[in-house]
């Protein structure tokens, strides 16, 4: 059992051991198994169990070693194979004792559906001197359905024979080893050893059993186990012997000679064969590898098929015309750069054991990249002719050719392996690096890569550039390889310090087109920061009073230096207390206005005011305001300016206990001409208001008759701008006339 349950035939028998199972090193073959008699047993799977006790016929054998001899006493003592109904009708038992039966007598009996079997069919024996512990017997129980027939051997004897009319069983039922179930209860456990449990699904003769019980692991001998037929050349196949011998004691039949392979190795005479105690016969092998050559081997194993250690031969044979031939040529990388483009290798062929002129009959293969160039077809005897290949690519590629070389000699064919690669060098990196305008003393960083996009390997040996302002750093180690289609990255830091930075980085590498420099240039400009304040100018005076809307810059540092040649600032105010002149907003939001402006600065660290346009103070809801400035944003340059608001003041407006404003002037009412004018089919007319109530805006003809109503509703003060359509009017010369509470303005519209 080589001291384990495992199935030897690998057919799913694998044993489940319970309890104290162990394995021994005391086996009747190799190892055992032992049980200690208190609750050991190994369970046969339950699948398997009906080809244990198959319907025709089966027979069980197995040898055992008892560690103390039974009680001699009546009924079931110790068990060996037990195949158990659980309820106690049917049983088939190989062990000690049973109904009526001594337990120190080795029983068996087998019963069947029919019932528990009688004291008349149950087989049972011991020795003259009694069975004695430590000593190993060999059992085998076997049983015939189709003779009704009932046998027991012990070491190879008939011991025992009985006839036995008992159905076969059509149930799986319990199958195991070292254990009886009674019932439902386990009793009866085996205490010593048992090795190669052995079952078959069939009768076992009288020799087989004597053959399963004397022969020995080393029963069948050979000259050697190892054979080696040698080198045939040329010869079709050959023929040879292997002598065997039956060593004894007993008689030992050969079965079946069977090879793992049997592709080039055939035994003749693999019959069944019968050898008596000493006798020897001769296997006749046949070594045919037919066209082929080369090196063979195969295992002979000659059988006997009741499980007997088989005798193993390992063959050996060879047929090979002794040829030397380099049996690999690489002719590495070219690359585009190469000016010669063609690479020859050369491989040499000797003839090392025919006699004759070893004969070329073919060089074979279909490459378009590969060509043989010189050659003989004929080397004499011990003779070296040598063969020059040409690899000349046209594509980029890796490229492997098998080039067969047919002999006429015993139809040889010997291959050359062929490999070559055409690569190309290409490197894809930013040429230039160009930096913006950067303030003095402050860094900017810059990420770039460095691509290896052809199929060559590129090392990189050196990175340099001059000019301190340009820092350069990288993770990549100097001198590593940088595969194909593989990078590095790096990144430039540039720190000026004023003016304009010209700087070239250098990259050194090497590959297959020898040493070369990459160049990348490097350029930058260090800005000056522009420091100054930017106030917009206090607004003051009555209502309906034109105003100048002033930006102030002063305070100024490196202003000329900076080089600011312009900036945008918004600004922002409410239309109800201030009225824009021909200023249009670039955003509108309830009553207040966004507007831009471009300031244009002299060249100079001077104090400078700008105009940003004109106003009128109008009515408003309150006495004072402010302009903002909302945002300041330069072009190309560096500034930092301090901001600030300014203050609108109206002077001459109170306020009434009901909340309304009052102004002094009685007169004042605001309206521009229309634009444009004149006009096709809209115009736009801008007006101001000082006062709320009702206000009327409508055009009239020469004729003095109204032409059109264009505004007629309730209205607070404030300067409007609305566009009107006029569509619908004849083209003439039409006045529009704005009137309100207390005032009334006219202008002048022609309508083409």
């Amino acid at each position: 059992m080589d001291g384990n349950t495992l199935d030897s035939t690998a057919s799913g028998g694998d044993g489940i051991i319970f309890g104290d199972v162990t394995s021994t090193t005391f086996g009747k073959r190799n190892q055992a198994m032992t049980f200690d008699g208190d609750g050991d047993f190994i369970e046969l799977p339950q699948e398997r169990r009906l080809s244990y006790v198959n319907p025709k016929a089966f027979s069980w054998t197995l040898w055992f070693n008892l560690s103390e001899i039974p009680e001699r006493k009546k009924g079931i003592s110790q068990s060996l194979l037990t195949f158990n109904d659980p309820d106690p009708v049917g049983d088939i038992f190989l062990g000690f004792g049973a109904i009526e039966r001594w337990g120190d007598e080795i029983t068996f009996f087998a019963d069947g559906n029919d019932g528990i079997a009688e004291s008349g069919i149950i087989l049972s024996w011991k020795p003259e001197e009694g069975f004695q512990a430590g000593q190993w017997y060999h059992a085998a129980a076997i049983r015939d359905y189709e003779n009704d027939n009932l046998q027991l051997y012990i070491d190879g004897i008939l011991v025992g024979e009985t006839v036995c009319r008992f159905s076969p069983f059509d149930q799986s039922y319990e199958m195991n080893i070292g254990v009886f179930r009674d019932s439902d209860e386990l009793a009866n456990y085996f205490g010593g050893a048992v090795d190669e449990v052995k079952i078959y699904e069939r009768v076992l003769t009288k020799d087989e059993v004597l053959i399963i019980a004397t022969a020995r692991d080393e029963q069948l001998s050979t000259e050697a186990s190892e054979i080696h037929i040698g080198n045939i050349k040329c010869k079709s196949d050959s023929l040879f012997s292997i002598s065997i011998k039956n060593e004894g004691p007993s008689q030992f039949v050969i079965s079946n000679s069977e090879l793992v392979n049997e592709d080039v190795f055939f035994v003749q005479n693999s019959e069944s064969i019968s050898l008596a105690d000493q006798e020897e016969i001769s296997l006749d092998i046949l070594f045919d590898p037919k066209a082929r050559s080369g090196t063979f081997s195969d295992t002979l194993y000659i059988r006997n098929n009741l499980a007997v250690q088989p005798l193993v031969v390992y063959l050996f044979g060879e047929k090979d015309v002794q040829i030397n031939v380099g049996g690999e040529i690489d002719f590495g990388e070219i690359v585009t750069c190469f000016e010669n483009r063609n690479n020859s290798r050369t491989f040499s062929i000797e003839n090392i054991n025919i006699d004759e002129n070893l004969i070329i009959q073919e060089f074979e293969f279909s490459s378009t990249y590969f060509s043989l160039q010189s050659g003989s077809n004929s080397i004499s005897f011990g003779e070296i002719n040598n063969y020059e290949i040409l690899f000349s690519p046209v594509e980029l590629g890796d490229f492997s050719e098998a080039l067969t070389i047919h002999f006429e000699n015993c139809d040889i064919s010997k291959e050359v392996e062929l490999s070559g690669k055409f690569t190309e060098l290409i490197k894809e990196f930013d040429e230039r690096v160009d930096f913006a305008g950067v303030e003095n003393q402050t860094s900017v960083s810059s990420s770039h890569t460095f691509l290896n996009s052809g199929s060559a390997d590129i090392t990189i040996n050196s990175f340099s550039n001059n000019s301190p302002e340009y820092i350069f750093s990288t993770t990549f180690t100097l001198g590593n390889i940088l595969l194909p289609k593989e990078y590095f990255a790096y990144e430039i830091d540039f720190r000026p310090s004023g003016g304009e930075h010209i700087d070239t980085l250098f990259i050194t590498s090497e590959s297959l087109c020898g040493a070369t420099q990459d160049e990348i240039i490097l350029s930058g400009v260090g800005r000056y920061r522009a420091i100054f304040d930017l106030k917009i100018e206090d607004v003051s005076g009555e209502t309906g009073e034109r105003v100048n809307l002033l930006l102030e810059l002063s305070n100024s540092q490196n202003l000329v230096l900076s080089e600011l040649d312009s900036f945008k600032i918004d600004f922002a105010f409410a239309r109800d207390i201030l009225a824009p002149i021909k200023l249009e907003p670039v955003n509108e939001q309830n009553s207040s206005a966004t507007f831009s402006k471009v300031i244009k600065p002299e060249m100079s660290d001077d104090n400078q005011t700008f105009l940003l346009g004109e106003a009128t103070l109008a009515l408003g809801t309150k006495e004072r305001d402010k302009i903002v400035i909302t945002t300041f944003k330069t072009f190309d340059r560096l500034a930092s300016p301090v901001v600030s608001d300014g203050e609108i003041f109206i002077t001459n407006i109170c306020q009434t206990e009901d909340g309304k404003r009052l102004f002094y002037s009685s007169e004042w009412l605001g309206l521009e001409p229309s634009a444009p004018n004149p006009a096709i089919e809209k115009t736009r007319i801008s007006f101001s208001l000082l006062e709320e109530g009702p206000t009327k805006l409508y055009l009239i003809n020469s004729f003095g008759n109204v032409s059109r109503v264009l505004l007629d509703e309730n209205m607070g003060e404030g300067a409007y701008h609305k566009e009107f359509s006029l569509q619908g009017l004849s083209p003439g010369v039409y006045y529009f006339v704005l009137e309100t509470p207390s005032q009334r303005r006219i202008g002048k519209l022609i309508k083409q």
